[in-house]
């Protein structure tokens, strides 16, 4: 499988990690409504997670076109839920910004309450998104 999202350094802080992210030339930078419902296919509560966007009260308010970098930001913050004890008291959030649009980076932070698992999550996540974006170009025909 080819590697579209890279995660070219990861930093552990008091219980944050922050990531720096980079998207392989030739890729889109968006999702669209095809790359949203394979990624709610693999991930069924990405719709329902909180997201404090401009269209509405949920990642499912934007998930069909926002950055991938904050899909990833997402994917993270679910394969953490799903990768722990969560408890009821716990909340994961996040943040993504782009560094260079243009380039394709990006920089996203991410709460953790087990940096093991967080770290798992990390790699976890890119490793769904490269397989999103695989299965992506392949159904449109190859890499955009």
């Amino acid at each position: 499988m080819e590697d579209f999202v890279n995660i070219e350094s990861v930093v552990v802080g008091e219980g944050r990690l922050s990531l720096e992210v980079v998207l392989a030339p030739g890729i889109p930078h968006t999702t669209d409504a095809r790359m949203a419902k394979m990624a709610c296919c693999r991930c069924s509560a990405l719709p329902i997670h909180t997201c404090i966007n401009k269209a509405g009260p949920t990642f499912g308010s934007v998930i069909d076109r926002t950055s991938l970098p904050h899909l990833l930001e997402h994917l993270i913050i679910d394969a953490q839920v799903h990768n722990s004890r969560t408890k009821p008291s716990q909340r994961f959030v996040g943040t993504t910004n782009w560094v260079d649009e243009g380039a394709g980076r990006a920089h996203i932070e991410v709460n953790f309450y087990d940096d093991l698992i967080a770290l798992r999550a990390v790699k976890d996540a890119v490793a769904v998104l490269n397989d999103i974006l695989s299965e992506y170009g392949t159904i449109r025909g190859g890499r955009q």
